[in-house]
């Protein structure tokens, strides 16, 4: 099973006040946290957030810490704003899952140091598999 973690992008980072005490996937977003939503639909518990360096830190019961340094080839790395869907499991085996027509999280085809996602700026779409198999 490979592991998920969760990127908060450039827009998630700018979502002050919320973002400058904790990653996007901490936030709620019904009766769920973003993170939770990820969980249930792809089956396994998150193991990090790929986040703001000023939230590397980030420290709460139940709660995963930061990513490892480099994400491992064969992680899933899920955008931490999209609210997945809690009507359906999402297809564990695909290599990129797609919400309202966008590319929402992806299987890396190899390691991605933090650098990479310093900033938030890297589309998830640019670290997908490919080819590779997606899921709606």
């Amino acid at each position: 099973m490979s592991e998920l973690f969760l990127y908060d992008d450039a827009r998630a980072r700018a979502f002050a006040p919320f973002a400058l005490t904790r990653p996007a996937g901490e936030l709620r977003a019904g009766a769920l946290l973003l993170r939770e939503r990820w969980e249930r639909a792809l089956g396994r518990p998150a193991a990090g957030h790929a986040t703001a360096e000023h939230l590397r830190e980030f420290d709460e019961p139940g709660a995963p810490g930061a990513a490892p340094d480099p994400l491992p080839a064969g992680a899933v790395l899920a955008n931490a704003r999209c609210a997945v869907a809690l009507d359906r499991p999402a297809d564990a085996g695909a290599d990129a899952w797609v919400c309202d027509g966008r590319v929402a999280a992806v299987r890396l085809a190899e390691p991605v140091p933090h650098a990479a996602l310093d900033g938030g700026r890297l589309p998830l779409d640019a670290l997908a598999a490919s080819p590779g198999r997606r899921a709606a």
